[in-house]
């Protein structure tokens, strides 16, 4: 699977995580560019999911703080 093809496929859950921990506008972002780098730095073995999820929530927590 392409990088591309990867975040298109996760790009609605990525979203769906903000809008329930950070529904603003640099939230949404917030969890669309962490999709991005979790894209890239996936190694394939383990869940993409299970490996980007706490990534993402982790950044809006931090957008939240600043």
């Amino acid at each position: 699977m392409t990088a591309p093809s990867l975040y298109q496929r996760h790009r609605k859950w990525a979203l769906s995580l903000a809008a329930e921990h950070d529904d603003s506008d640099g939230g949404r972002l917030t969890a669309l560019v962490v999709l991005w780098r979790c894209v890239k730095e996936w190694d394939l073995d383990s869940d993409f999911r299970d490996f980007a999820r706490p990534r993402i929530l982790e950044a809006l927590q931090r957008e939240r703080v600043t």
